[in-house]
């Protein structure tokens, strides 16, 4: 009597000594690709190929990016030393048109930068220049901006040129000397104090530029209620 499995009968399944052979049922799971192991190996080391090369082609570009970055970075600060040096004549004499500012040139460049900052005025003293300025303003208040503010933004671009080379130059003296920056009269302490004076001097200007620009008016007020930074700060 034969009985059946799978829909075979398990005669056909007898050896020739009595023996049971279980069908053979297809397995399931991922279908196979390769037939020998030599051709896995190949299909892997591929992948894992192509995969390097996209992470060095990314590598590659990122390197390219952070290039083309430190270049623009460059060439925009190289234009900004350019455009300082034409209201920085004596300190230009010292670092050059780049003014690339070195250990070397420390002692050299505070003189300078003191002369050049002497040149955004005319009379004996900051606050005495200040009270010209305004005064000059007010006297022009119905002249338009454009033909007022220009001569004032002269005097301006002069203290911003001092305050930044004057910032970066305290900087380096600090690296240069830690020790004995905090001493009196280092050379630190005399381009700090050269930095805030200059930035005093631009909150100043800046201060009554604004004014003027919105509403003489307002700057006239102020200066009649002596509410100016200038008032206090110098």
């Amino acid at each position: 009597m034969a009985f059946t499995v799978s829909g075979v009968r398990t005669s056909d399944r007898l050896t020739p000594t009595g023996r049971f052979i279980a069908p053979t049922v297809p397995m399931k799971g991922r279908r196979r690709i390769h037939d020998d192991s030599k051709a896995r190996k190949r299909a892997y080391y591929q992948r894992n190929a192509e995969k390097e090369r996209e992470r060095a082609k990314a590598r590659q570009s990122s390197r390219n990016a952070r290039r083309a970055k430190r270049e623009a970075e460059a060439a925009s600060a190289a234009a900004s030393r350019s455009l300082l040096s034409r209201h920085l004549p004596c300190t230009s004499l010292v670092l050059g048109p780049t003014l690339r500012i070195t250990r070397t040139a420390l002692g050299k460049l505070f003189a300078a930068l003191t002369e050049d900052l002497a040149r955004w005025r005319s009379l004996d003293s900051d606050k005495e220049e200040l009270e010209a300025v305004v005064s000059f303003l007010l006297d022009h208040c119905h002249a338009p901006v454009a033909h007022a503010v220009p001569v004032i933004s002269q005097s301006r671009d002069i203290v911003s040129a001092v305050k930044i080379v004057a910032s970066s130059a305290a900087a380096l003296a600090w690296d240069a000397e830690p020790d004995r920056a905090l001493m009196e009269g280092s050379l630190w302490s005399l381009l700090d104090e050269l930095a805030e004076s200059s930035s005093r001097l631009l909150v100043c200007l800046d201060e009554i530029i604004v004014l003027y620009n919105a509403d003489p008016s307002q700057l006239q007020c102020r200066v009649a209620e002596q509410t100016l930074g200038m008032f206090t700060l110098f």
